[in-house]
Order: C-alpha cells, then structure tokens, then sequence
C-alpha cells in the first residue's frame, strides 16, 4: 500500500471514544477503536482507501496504557491498521501493525 499526500496525521475528524472494548467496535454513527500498548509513545490510526491510499489519524487519547478514539462514518469493512511512535529498539514507526 502506498502512502499519499493525504497520509499525513489527522486528528480534526476524531473524538476522544472508548478505551474500552479493545479492538475496533461498530457503534450507530462510526467506529470505535482502542489499542492497548506499554511503549507506546504515540498512536496513529490508518485507514486505508479501495485504491490502497492511506489516511491517517492520530489518536489523542491514552487510558491506562490504551489508545482510543471514535471516528464517526467508518463503518463494516474498512481496512485499518497502525502505527505506533515509541523506543526505536522496540518500535519501528515505518511498520504498520494489522
């Protein structure tokens, strides 16, 4: 999948959401997604077009070592993943984790 201009982190489209359940979790207007991590620096949030075009999101919420935000519009199907900012010698950015 190849990144595009519109690959830069965005955070406007987000809200705080859940920590609670982990993984993604449909609600009735979106998404809610929540990632556990004890490194983790930072939390991106990619999703990924038909095309294979990644957009990404920073999540902007920690909660006891949980990442979480709720996207509103995602919905059944969509392709995501992340990437996680920390400790280079645990963490490599440029990986996306799925």
């Amino acid at each position: 999948m190849r990144p595009s201009a519109s690959s830069r982190a965005s955070a406007s489209s987000s809200t705080p959401g859940s920590a609670f359940p982990l993984g993604s979790t449909l609600l009735p207007d979106g998404t809610n997604f929540a990632v556990a991590s004890d490194v983790a620096a930072g939390m991106l949030l990619c999703l990924f077009d038909a095309d294979g075009t990644e957009n990404r999101h920073r999540l902007q919420e920690s909660t006891h070592q949980v990442w979480h935000a709720r996207l509103p519009g995602v919905g059944p199907g969509q392709r995501y993943g992340f990437r996680v900012d920390g400790p280079y010698d645990r963490i490599h950015y440029r990986k996306r984790l799925v």
